[in-house]
Parts: structure tokens; C-alpha cells; sequence
């Protein structure tokens, strides 16, 4: 079978924060959109938007078939919200989560929780989350969007689970910068995932388990669009990667739900993913 990499998108949560203090701002009021209908950025061009997710600023972007393209698309995308937060005196903040005062709650869009489930691609079951362990807790993704064909078809459910399967160990390498406890409460368990249907003619996977940290440099999200790259250069060999009882099905799960990092490091070596220079990873010693 013939896999084909269309185009590669990305929907990504942000917090404002106060210029002088840090703290959080919840973005109720402030931006035009909503999860039903994102507004259009004109003057950006054809695809890009934003809305009021809860109490955060979520950015759309137009899928990118190239590197280059998807990351300068995220970076129109920060410079739009800091000169839109400017005005307002409010920092972008690329943080994973953030916990806010129980006065700034009180608005219903405050209350929202989830939309359309996501599901976990290990054991096929919907992810649930208890959205009252921690109150005061909102968290920030950075979900990735894949368009594809298979044998120039619509992908069939089994193909998007191998690539989502692939996603986990393809991005291995930013456990070593997401060090945030506070997400992992609620989101980005390995293998979250949703099916998407773009148009009558494209599918694809929005891949759910990483925070927005990939955002924070150009090197990064570049680095996002050359993995999935790798991902497709390698799916044919999906057997001998993914087969039953192997490795990565025993363990790779639990190696990105507790942050096992020794194990990572293994994995990384092992199956030699690349992992984005800029970040100083010693793969062949670090022991934290």
C-alpha cells in the first residue's frame, strides 16, 4: 500500500497573561470565535483563525505542505495574538496549563469542558476526564492535524491508527521538554486521537497527546512537520515496528503517560528517532 502525505495542520490553545504580573487572563470577551464557528483572520489570509476555547485564545492554521510553510503559519498566527494582546496589555503564554482564581471562573464558557471525545489508539476505548480533580486547572494543546491517502483512497480507520501508534514514538524526543505534571491530569495520554474528514474526498488524524510547548521556536515546529515526515517514510514498515508483543505495544504507552525518561532515552537510540538538535538531548547519557 501506498501512503501519501497531504498536508499537515495544527489547532493550538494558548493563555494571555498580565504584561506586569503574569497571571493569567481568562480570554472571555476578548476574541471573536467560538468552537462552533472560529472566526476568520483576513488579512492573514484563507485558513487562518481563531476562537475562545474556555478561557484560553485557540489559533487555526491553513494545512502546509511543506516545513517551511507550516511553520511560518504558526508564527503569523504568535505575532497576530501579541500584537492583539498588546493592545489589551496581555502577554501571549505558551504554557501547558495554568491555574486560575475562582472569581475568574464564574462565567458559563468558563464551565465548557471537551467537545467531541477523543479516543485512545492502544485500546481503542474513549479517553474520559474528570474535569473536577483540579477546579481551577485549564490546559493547553497543540493538537497536530495529518491529511493522507492510501493508494491515492480515503484512509480506512486501521491505516489512521498506525499512523496515531507512530506519532507516540515519533515524538519520543519532547518528553525531554514537556515537564508539566498538571496537563497529564486531564489530557495528553498517549495515543489520543480523533478521525477527521476535511472534505468529501480528505481524511486524516488529529493527534491529541502533546501540549503546546512545540510552538514555543521556529526549530520546534519544523521539527513537527520533518517527524511526521519520518512517519510516513516508515509506515510500510509498520509490522516490524508495531507487531504483537513487541516493545513499543508492551510499553510505549506507559513510557508517555509517566514520563519515563531513562526508557525513552532507549527508545529513541533504539529505533534512532530524530530528535530536534537545538535542544541539547544527549540521548546516549542523559539519566534524569
Amino acid at each position: 500500500m501506498i501512503y501519501k502525505l497531504l498536508a499537515v495542520g495544527t489547532d493550538t490553545e494558548v493563555f494571555w497573561k498580565n504584561k506586569s504580573t503574569g497571571d493569567p487572563i481568562p480570554s472571555i470577551g476578548l476574541l471573536p470565535g467560538t468552537k462552533e464557528a472560529p472566526s476568520p483572520i483576513s488579512q492573514l489570509g484563507e485558513g487562518f483563525t481563531i476562537q475562545e476555547d474556555n478561557v484560553m485564545p485557540e489559533f487555526g492554521i491553513p494545512p502546509a505542505q511543506t516545513a517551511e510553510e507550516f511553520s511560518a503559519n504558526i508564527t503569523k498566527m504568535l505575532n497576530w495574538l501579541t500584537d492583539t494582546g498588546a493592545v489589551l496589555d496581555l502577554d501571549v503564554d505558551i504554557s501547558p496549563a495554568r491555574f486560575f482564581l475562582p472569581s475568574q471562573l464564574f462565567h458559563p464558557q468558563a464551565q465548557e469542558f471537551g467537545c467531541t471525545p477523543d479516543f485512545c489508539v492502544w485500546n481503542r476505548q474513549k479517553n474520559r476526564v474528570n474535569f473536577y480533580t483540579a477546579p481551577q486547572l485549564r490546559t493547553a494543546g497543540g493538537h497536530i492535524h495529518i491529511s493522507f491517502t492510501v493508494d491515492e483512497k480515503v484512509p480506512e480507520i486501521v491505516d489512521m491508527e498506525k499512523i496515531v501508534k507512530f506519532c507516540d514514538l515519533a515524538f519520543l524526543p519532547l518528553l525531554f521538554i514537556d515537564t508539566d505534571v498538571f496537563r497529564r491530569l486531564l489530557y495528553g495520554r498517549a495515543g489520543a486521537w480523533r478521525s477527521k474528514e476535511y472534505s468529501p474526498t480528505i481524511s486524516g488524524v488529529e493527534y491529541r497527546t502533546l501540549s503546546n510547548l512545540w510552538i514555543t521556536s521556529p526549530t520546534l515546529t519544523k521539527y513537527i512537520f520533518t517527524q511526521i515526515n519520518w512517519i510516513f517514510s516508515k509506515i510500510d514498515s509498520f509490522e516490524d515496528y508495531f507487531y504483537s508483543g513487541s516493545v513499543l505495544e508492551r510499553y510505549l504507552p506507559s513510557i508517555i503517560n509517566n514520563r519515563k525518561l531513562n526508557e525513552a532515552q532507549k527508545l529513541i537510540v533504539d529505533y534512532r528517532i530524530p530528535y530536534p538538535r537545538e535542544l541539547d538531548i544527549n540521548v546516549e547519557s542523559n539519566n534524569s
